[in-house]
């Protein structure tokens, strides 16, 4: 049976963060006397990463806890391959399911049809960042920021010593540099790695150029346009030829993203493809190089949107004993001024009304978005397609060619999508 599942994603703001705190708007906040007068322990299951620790969830949960002292947050890590969708729904099929969960889901039936409805209350609707919409236009996650994601993290030591006196603005241009920069040998020219990165960096590189004009996914279900013709094929010849050339480690499938951070940062590599959120962990590292950043390159050197996607979303499974607790601890965190900080200083997220100091690195990074001509999402995600799509990027590394890839997604496509 086909099963044609639309997220859709409502981005209210992208208001730039600034380089200094003067000018803040203040939120109202979320605190109120909407949680229970007994004692009430929430069960968080968050997404984990270098910068979103536990402790960091704590710390952003303290000040609700304080006004609230008979409910205790506890923080849960993803026990499944440290996905938070694949964990909820193994507790779904156990009946033990998280009072809130935190980060992005998997947009499929099983998770959707597991939420809670928002209220169309004017925090919802006003939430900073973005809001998260069912087939019916009913919120089912709120997120308090955005972050950018088409964005190009580069050692600019290695490629000076390369000869490389501009960066690329086209993907031509990129490839003949990241030639240049294995010439001179001595340093891996593209870091990359396995599990959801492999995909991820790719939708970085190819996405601004695919969503740009029109509706592609609806160009390729009415036969429009195939995966052959749409603009995914050019970056799909690029990065086989990356593989074949040797710009990217050959075993990188079975590279961590927490180690492919650290290879970069420790320079092993010259280039990273990543999102805005890996420029709080990189200035952390402090490299003994200076980092650069800078959009990944369009087809005809043409400026183009920033893909994006909401950050650090919230969700209530429609099981949870404590809705009306829940609801009100997220109202905070999408609300009070402070919460929205944290969220956007923690992963140099955006989000409106909100501005904070900016490293030098976040200044780029800020300034890339300026110069942008918006931000476009993907905002269409049938059942399967992210699996399948990791696993046929992957196999670039294992012998296929882009000419395989594309034939492939064409036929997942017409027997899953109607």
């Amino acid at each position: 049976m086909k099963v044609l599942l639309r997220r859709l994603v409502l981005l209210t703001s992208a208001g730039v963060a600034l380089a200094s705190m003067a000018g803040c708007t203040s939120a109202s906040p979320g605190a109120g006397g909407s949680a229970s007068d007994q004692p009430v322990t929430l069960r968080m299951l968050v997404n984990i990463t270098p910068v979103l620790t536990e402790d960091y969830y704590n710390n952003l949960v303290k000040p609700w806890v304080a006004q609230h002292p008979n409910v205790t947050v506890t923080v849960e890590v993803p026990s499944v391959n440290g996905n938070v969708s694949q964990t909820f729904q193994q507790e779904i099929a156990a009946g033990d399911v998280p009072d809130l969960l935190g980060g992005g889901l998997d947009a499929g039936p099983a998770v959707y049809g597991a939420l809670s409805d928002f209220p169309n209350d004017d925090w919802v609707v006003n939430t900073p960042g973005a809001l998260y919409k069912d087939q019916n236009g009913v919120v089912k996650g709120v997120a308090p920021a955005v972050q950018i994601q088409s964005l190009v993290f580069y050692n600019k030591d290695a490629w000076t010593k390369a000869g490389i006196t501009s960066t690329p603005t086209t993907l031509d241009d990129f490839t003949a540099d990241l030639q240049k920069i294995k010439d001179m040998g001595g340093i891996l020219p593209l870091q990359t790695a396995g599990d959801w990165v492999t995909a991820a960096q790719f939708n970085m590189m190819a996405y601004p150029s695919f969503l740009a004009n029109g509706q592609p996914w609806d160009d390729i279900t009415s036969g429009k346009q195939t995966f052959a013709t749409s603009t995914l094929k050019p970056y799909l010849d690029a990065y086989s030829g990356w593989v074949k050339s040797g710009f990217v480690d050959p075993n990188a499938l079975g590279v961590a993203y927490e180690d492919s951070i650290t290879q970069f940062t420790s320079g092993k590599a010259a280039t990273y493809i990543m999102g805005s959120w890996i420029v709080p962990t990189v200035d952390q590292a402090n490299p003994s190089f200076e980092t650069g950043v800078f959009a990944t390159p369009s087809l005809d050197g043409q400026q183009q949107a920033q893909m994006g996607n909401p950050a650090q979303a919230w969700w209530i499974p429609k099981d949870s004993k404590n809705q009306d607790v829940a609801m009100d601890l997220i109202k905070y965190l999408v609300t009070d001024k402070a919460a929205l900080t944290a969220a956007c200083t923690s992963e140099g997220n955006f989000a409106k009304g909100i501005t904070y100091d900016a490293s030098p690195l976040q200044q780029q990074v800020i300034d890339i978005y300026q110069a942008s001509s918006g931000i476009v999402t993907p905002d269409f995600q049938p059942t399967g397609y992210q699996p399948e799509e990791d696993s046929l990027i992957q196999s670039l590394y294992t012998g296929s060619s882009a000419d395989d890839v594309v034939n492939n997604f064409q036929s997942w496509w017409a027997s899953n999508v109607s």
